[in-house]
């Protein structure tokens, strides 16, 4: 993943397209599977765990080039 929006992080992140699941917590948005919130998109609820891995409406697994954090906690 090489591009952030929303809220700046607590703490430096390290970056790459290797996702392969996520849980949000308090935290809403979107991911992208290219740069500049361009490409194919997942949204994401709060409180929400979730693989990706193109199935349905998910992002294939490694995909992942930027999010977009709608809220944030």
């Amino acid at each position: 993943m090489t591009d952030y929006y929303g809220p700046a992080p607590y703490y430096w992140w390290n970056w790459n397209d290797q996702g392969s699941s996520y849980v949000t917590g308090c935290t809403n948005g979107v991911f992208y599977t290219d740069t500049n919130q361009k490409g194919h998109s997942q949204g994401f609820a709060g409180n929400q765990a979730q693989y990706l891995d193109g199935q349905g409406l998910r992002l294939p697994n490694d995909s992942l080039s930027s999010i977009r954090i709608s809220y944030g906690c």
